[in-house]
């Protein structure tokens, strides 16, 4: 494989539907479901320079200097180089824009050293992927994935299964721009300070993806699988509902969750730990009138809303 100048990379962001288990003492660790949408987007180029060069928003510098400098012990002969970074939202928003970012790092520096990336050397190299494996996978190859767990702490969780979601299909996601998800070494400190998910809980989430989730978004009924999906929310939401203060980890979005199935929006949830929350549509048109009336309503002021789009590959690389 010849070595290129310079290479681009996009994705877009990850929504996390929850774990299938955590702290129990036998059976893999973590696993759950989740899938990709097409937005918010994270987009890089990085190239060979004559020096070293970051450009990037702010609040993203940090990450990705620890990146760089991560990937730089593996490929420290690969020269100096200029990274652009663009990412659409802010970090700890439930999208999983973090993992989304640094593993585009990772990949784009495996292309400019020659060597083509598998899931597992993104795993080892972008120091993510510690818990769930969806950012990963879902970087690889999109669509909705079936995360099988870790079967040791070190290793990256099984992909068992990737379905695709109907392009029509349609992902009103609203964020609320007064706080943030759990991270890092809070995030760790929260998943060892719970109690065990119960086995009851574990059994009864993975019933609604073996025989409601996973068939009827084979079938492609949005209603059964936006049901289903909501149902497996709820029950991961009072599962960490000790650590976030309720089902959903925003108080205002706490009330939105009623005032939208109160108009027959089933599919409704958090994604990982918030505060961004979804509700799925069958369509685009019903999703955009739904998200003007949440916009035009004083409650969720300060909320960024989007609609986004099933996104059904893997990220996006060009080479030069």
């Amino acid at each position: 494989m010849s070595t290129p100048q310079s290479v681009t990379v996009e994705t877009g962001s990850r929504l996390h539907f929850g774990p299938l288990t955590n702290g129990l003492s036998r059976g893999r660790l973590f696993g759950g479901i989740g899938m990709m949408i097409d937005a918010p987007r994270v987009s890089l180029k990085v190239r060979r320079a004559g020096r070293d060069g970051i450009d990037c928003p702010l609040q993203h510098a940090e990450k990705v200097r620890r990146v760089l400098q991560r990937v730089r012990v593996s490929y420290d002969k690969l020269g100096p180089i200029e990274l652009k970074v663009e990412a659409e939202t802010e970090l700890h928003s439930g999208l999983g824009t973090g993992t989304q970012l640094s593993v585009a790092i990772v990949e784009g520096m495996l292309r400019l050293a020659g060597e083509i990336s598998t899931p597992t050397r993104l795993f080892e190299l972008s120091d993510r992927g510690k818990r769930s494996a969806l950012g990963i996978h879902g970087f690889v190859s999109g669509g909705f994935l079936l995360d099988g767990g870790k079967r040791d702490p070190g290793s990256l969780g099984t992909l068992l299964a990737r379905l695709e979601v109907p392009e029509e299909w349609r992902i009103l996601l609203i964020t609320p721009t007064d706080c943030s998800g759990l991270s890092g070494e809070a995030e760790a400190a929260a998943f060892q300070d719970l109690q065990a998910m119960p086995l009851s809980t574990t059994s009864e989430l993975s019933r609604l993806v073996l025989l409601e989730i996973l068939p009827a978004l084979s079938e492609k009924d949005c209603s059964a699988f936006a049901s289903a999906l909501h149902e497996y929310g709820a029950l991961v939401g009072d599962y960490f509902s000790e650590i976030q203060g309720g089902r959903y980890a925003h108080p205002a979005m706490r009330e939105l969750v009623p005032w939208l199935r109160e108009r027959n929006v089933a599919g409704t949830g958090q994604t990982s730990w918030g505060p961004t929350m979804f509700a799925f549509f069958e369509n685009g048109a019903d999703a955009s009138d739904i998200a003007e009336s949440i916009e035009s309503d004083p409650r969720w002021d300060g909320c960024t809303i989007r609609i986004a789009r099933p996104l059904n590959r893997g990220a996006k690389i060009e080479m030069t």
